[in-house]
């Protein structure tokens, strides 16, 4: 434009000069068009599902319209999530409402933002392309980690060793009442003020009444998932991040199923307890919003909490992580407090000294298993 606008005012030509006008028309048209259809751009993603397994599709519908009264060439909306970006193209026409549907494969497990994206529009001379963020509409889309359908182990909730001797059925410090003698009673729990008071002359005996204690509580399961951060590229990490939320999804379900309660330990996320089936949704939710973002070392937080072990019966160590240290804590753990110990071991590693310590755990009477997520098939597989 600029070098015909020159040449027609060197050589005096119109016509070359109708020619500039021409493209400078075109030029602000054209810059006017992008940037009223920009401002006036109402666009939007709406997914179908808010709550879905890690894999399962998710359909979502995209709408798009603008209110300038100049058209565009096109309108391209990437709908980002899930398993890389989709791109659909819309037409340039003003006051019309264009609308496109799709589905996304969620890979990964995380809670995302209304299948979110960008919106880029273009001219009809094809001169201006801009971009402007698409602010998506139906709520966040939580993918939950999937459970597996076996389970790498099975711990005795019951038999927690030396801590057994101090562990009762019923709760001493909760006194609940007094009933009379019955077979199988403990002679320290007979209340013989009471007994006294029952003495009959005539008949002389006595009727010995026994006090009562609400039931304790029943041990329940401390579960441990190392949230640091993993040094590895995205993709692997994000794969192992699923590995070790599935694995702890799996043993708290496994023990939620049998009515055993649990504990789990997320960081800085806090803790979270479950005595039920009806529980097992609310661990996902929290699996699924975890960072693995943790700043204290896996060794320290076991460390510190594991210090409060009174009504803990078994203890679960997941971890990507697996040194000679992590293995002394998990050893010493099982020897000095008697509670059941199981370690897994998120990897797909084969070198003889992660046998080594395997075989260590495991004569320690430490449970020890190896689950792979990079093995063809369902993902991962527990050994």
């Amino acid at each position: 434009m600029l070098l015909v606008a020159v040449i027609a005012l060197t050589i005096g030509s119109p016509v070359l000069l109708s020619a500039a006008i021409c493209m400078l028309v075109m030029l602000v048209l054209a810059l006017a068009s992008v940037v009223t259809a920009l401002l006036t751009l109402q666009a939007r993603v709406v997914c179908a599902a808010t709550r879905l397994l890690r894999g399962e599709k998710a359909a979502y519908q995209a709408e798009v319209s603008f209110r300038s009264i100049l058209p565009v060439g096109d309108i391209v909306v990437n709908v980002a999530g899930g398993a890389g970006t989709d791109s659909i193209r819309f037409g340039g026409m003003p006051f019309r409402v264009y609308r496109a549907s799709g589905e996304k494969v969620f890979q990964h497990r995380g809670v995302y933002a209304p299948v979110s994206g960008s919106v880029w529009v273009t001219d009809v001379f094809d001169l201006f392309t801009f971009r402007r963020t698409l602010f998506a509409a139906g709520g966040e889309v939580t993918v939950l980690p999937r459970r597996r359908p076996l389970l790498p182990f099975q711990m005795q909730m019951g038999d927690t060793g030396p801590e057994e001797v101090r562990r009762f059925p019923d709760d001493a410090s909760s006194p609940s009442g007094v009933r009379e003698w019955r077979d199988g009673d403990l002679i320290k729990r007979i209340h013989w003020k009471l007994t006294m008071k029952t003495y009959d002359p005539s008949m002389r005996n006595l009727k010995p009444m026994v006090r009562t204690y609400d039931e304790a509580a029943r041990p329940d399961m401390l579960v441990m998932p190392d949230l640091a951060r993993l040094d590895a590229v995205a993709e692997r990490a994000r794969t192992i991040e699923d590995a070790l939320c599935e694995a702890t999804l799996s043993v708290i379900a496994a023990q939620l199923e049998e009515d055993a309660p649990v504990r789990l330990l997320l960081g800085r996320a806090g803790e979270i307890e479950g005595h039920g089936a009806q529980d097992v949704g609310a661990f996902a939710g929290a699996l699924a919003r975890v960072a693995f973002d943790a700043e204290t070392p896996y060794e320290q937080a076991l460390a510190d909490a594991t210090r409060r072990l009174d009504r803990t019966g078994a203890i679960v160590l997941i971890t990507s992580r697996l040194t000679s240290r992590l293995a002394d804590c998990a050893i010493r753990l099982r020897q000095m407090s008697g509670v059941a110990v199981a370690v897994i071991w998120i990897t797909d590693t084969g070198r003889a000294d992660a046998d080594a310590l395997m075989a260590r755990l495991e004569l320690a009477d430490v449970i020890a298993r190896r689950d792979n997520p990079f093995r063809a098939g369902e993902g991962a597989e527990v050994q």
